[in-house]
């Protein structure tokens, strides 16, 4: 196939969906928001394949945006959260909402910085950290989902173990199905869609597409993106059973939203979309 897309609008992909386009594109573009390369090593160190086929895209020298420090503050923001999470917590802060605000104006006025941001450029670093807490979020439902689908398996070996013969009154747990159903609907739905598109659409003209020279397409998960494409814009399908690629009659920007062109003589873009 020797395309060379793009994974959007997230930048973490799971095992299974990564296994079954790896061997068939020439290059996975990923955007890389400073945490990026760390997370798909937590998880594919010994893929050694991965290093000739994954390039991470970083941004424009002049977006004058530290990444490291933006770690540092989207775990700020974290912790800030963390303090409403029990009842006691949200008890105290209803009582005194002068603390709750004063504490939410010095998060607020840290990621903006000593020296004032231009606002175009917070709100790039707004958008940063819209897609890292995204990326978080992906790769916390995947690690879930692992583990359920791990607890699955413990859970049928050990009754293999205990049963003589065949017990058709023998049911897996429904409510460990229910957990791993709900797992996969999650991951084909990707979560905050709208909020990634956003974000996308305000860092393109930031991100460094100069190893994307010839970028063919995209590679997506989610249905719902999907069906938004179909209803704006002709195309032409093939099911390819693991996945479907999806010829779009526009070029890739217009699907990405951006206001910057990608490929100049690209009249028609290939969309892999990942079934779950």
């Amino acid at each position: 196939m020797g395309y060379q897309v793009l994974l959007y609008p997230q930048t973490f992909l799971g095992r299974k969906h990564l296994e079954k386009i790896i061997g068939l594109i020439e290059k996975l573009l990923v955007l890389d928001l400073g945490t990026t390369q760390e997370n798909w090593l937590k998880f594919y160190r010994e893929k050694t394949d991965l290093k000739e086929k994954v390039v991470f895209l970083g941004f424009k020298p002049d977006l004058e945006i530290d990444l490291e420090e933006v770690k540092k503050e989207v775990a700020h923001l974290e912790e800030w959260g963390a303090n409403f999470r029990t009842p006691e917590n949200l008890r105290y802060f209803s009582q005194f909402r002068d603390v709750f605000e004063n504490s939410l104006e010095d998060l607020l006025y840290a990621i903006k910085g000593v020296k004032t941001l231009q606002e175009d450029k917070f709100m790039v670093k707004s958008q940063i950290i819209t897609l890292m807490l995204a990326e978080k979020l992906d790769v916390s439902n995947y690690e879930i989902r692992v583990d359920l689908e791990s607890l699955e398996l413990k859970y049928q070996e050990v009754f293999k173990e205990k049963i003589v013969g065949k017990d058709f009154s023998f049911k897996p747990l429904e409510e460990l199905n229910r957990l791993i159903s709900s797992s996969v609907e999650l991951q084909e739905s990707l979560p905050n869609l709208e909020q990634r598109i956003k974000a996308w659409q305000t860092l393109g003209p930031y991100i460094d597409f100069s190893h994307a020279s010839g970028l063919d397409g995209l590679i997506i998960t989610s249905s719902e993106l999907l069906e938004s494409w179909q209803e704006k814009h002709t195309y032409s399908v093939k099911d390819e059973g693991k996945f479907q690629v999806y010829e779009f009659k526009t070029k890739i920007e217009d699907l990405l939203g951006f206001s910057i062109p990608l490929n100049a003589d690209q009249k028609s873009s290939f969309v892999i979309y990942l079934k779950a």
